[in-house]
């Protein structure tokens, strides 16, 4: 890791080699991940801008920008940052290509005045994304209700999300409202089935 706090904007850059690196998430990485930032993370109007150098994950080429603006607090006094996404992955073995490309908004709702203690970060997500599958089928999804995270739970707590496939009946995931927990419902034809999320 390179850390250059003398550039402007600053930089870090994350090089796993040219070669493949096993990391503790037992996947395969090579590659650089460079991310630069105009100011620090809480002061508004800073952008963090996230890009990737021959970056590989289990042989899958990703390539793309992450931007990510501090846009200052809202009416009810909360950090907003807006996050916009143009990502690709072309998939090793000739797998075809996944691209991603998603406008949402992260308003810090809980926990910021507590900048060492993250377990009490509460988020809530709002926003849009559109993609195209390996097999050249496109997507979209929207937040059509907002979607609430607490750092201290590995699911999303509420919330619902829209999925509109090419030729597949839309799909509604609809995280509850019961809590941390990995139970969700999944709603296709106007038929919900209960789905354990892993």
């Amino acid at each position: 890791v390179s850390i250059d706090t003398v550039a402007n904007p600053r930089s870090i850059t994350i090089d796993f080699g040219s070669t493949n690196c096993m990391c503790l998430d037992e996947r395969n990485r090579r590659g650089k991940i460079i991310a630069t930032y105009t100011g620090r993370y809480r002061e508004t109007g800073t952008v963090i801008n996230i890009s990737f150098i021959n970056y590989y994950v289990n042989d899958n080429k990703i390539s793309g920008t992450k931007k990510v603006t501090n846009q200052g607090n809202n009416q009810a006094g909360n950090l907003v940052y807006k996050v916009e996404v143009n990502g690709q992955i072309v998939k090793a073995n000739n797998g075809g290509t996944v691209t991603w490309t998603s406008t949402r908004y992260r308003e810090w709702k809980a926990g910021a005045g507590t900048p060492l203690n993250i377990l009490d970060d509460v988020y809530g997500i709002t926003g849009d994304a559109s993609g195209t599958n390996a097999d050249g089928s496109s997507h979209t999804i929207l937040a059509t209700k907002e979607l609430v995270r607490k750092m201290n739970c590995r699911w999303f707590e509420s919330g619902t999300l829209e999925l509109t496939q090419t030729g597949l009946p839309k799909v509604t995931l609809d995280y509850g409202s019961t809590g941390c927990d990995a139970n969700a419902t999944i709603t296709v034809l106007g038929v919900s089935y209960p789905v354990v999320l892993q």
